[in-house]
C-alpha cells in the first residue's frame, strides 16, 4: 500500500505530500501487518521531508509515531572514520520543541537514535537542551554517559542553562549529579532557582 501510494506523490509538491500524509494517517494508526522497512519505500530526505510537514503544517503526530515504531533511524553525517559529526543544522527535534509539540519529542529521539548527536540550531539550542526540557531523562543520561557533554552548556540566544530548562525530578538530579550550577545568570537575570 506504501508503495503504490508513494509512487503517486510528486515530492516537490508540498500539496501532494500532504495528500499522501492524509491518506496513510488513516492507515498507520491501526497498522496490525508487519512494519516496513522505510528505507526499502523512501529516500531519506522523503521522510524527512514528510516528517517536518507532518510537524510543521499538518500537526499529524500519528507519522512520527510509526516512523519511530518501524525502526527508522536518521543517520547523521559522518567523518572519513565513519564517526559521526556535531551537526549544526535545525532538525526535526527543534522544530517540534518550537512549536511546543512534547508529544513528539521521545519519538522523535527514537529517529534520532537519542544522543548519537548533539545538533544545535542557529540559536545554539541543542538536542541536549530540549532532552533536558521534554524531560527526557533517558536522552540526557546517554548525552551525560558519553561525556561529550558540557552539563552547563548555554542556549546562546538566552543563556539558558540545562538546568533553566529542565522539566522533572531525575533530569534535574542527573544534571547536578553531573556537574550542572544551579547558580547560573541567564539573559534574563534568572538562575534556574528563581
Amino acid at each position: 500500500m506504501l508503495v503504490n501510494l508513494r509512487n503517486k506523490v510528486k515530492w516537490e509538491i508540498k500539496e501532494e505530500r500532504h495528500k499522501f500524509l492524509y491518506r496513510i494517517n488513516r492507515s498507520i494508526a491501526d497498522w496490525t501487518d508487519e512494519l516496513p522497512n522505510l528505507r526499502d519505500i523512501f529516500r531519506p530526505e522523503e521522510i524527512e521531508r514528510l516528517l517536518l510537514d507532518s510537524i510543521d503544517c499538518l500537526d499529524l503526530g500519528e507519522f512520527t509515531k510509526f516512523v519511530a515504531r518501524t525502526g527508522y533511524k536518521i543517520e547523521p553525517d559522518v567523518d572519513k572514520d565513519a564517526e559521526p559529526i556535531a551537526s549544526r543544522r535545525a532538525t526535526l527535534v527543534h522544530h517540534a520543541a518550537r512549536s511546543r509539540m512534547d508529544y513528539l519529542i521521545s519519538d522523535l529521539f527514537k529517529i534520532y537514535d537519542g544522543s548519537n548527536v548533539n545538533y544545535m540550531d542557529e540559536s545554539g539550542y541543542t538536542h541536549f537542551h530540549a532532552a533536558c526540557e521534554y524531560s527526557c531523562a533517558d536522552v540526557v543520561e546517554k548525552f551525560l554517559e558519553f561525556g561529550q557533554i558540557d552539563p552547563n552548556v548555554l542556549v546562546s540566544e538566552t543563556s539558558d542553562s540545562p538546568l533553566h530548562l529542565a522539566s522533572g525530578e531525575k533530569v534535574v538530579e542527573l544534571l547536578l549529579r553531573h556537574g550542572a550550577d544551579p547558580n547560573l545568570i541567564n539573559k534574563a537575570g534568572s538562575t534556574p532557582l528563581h
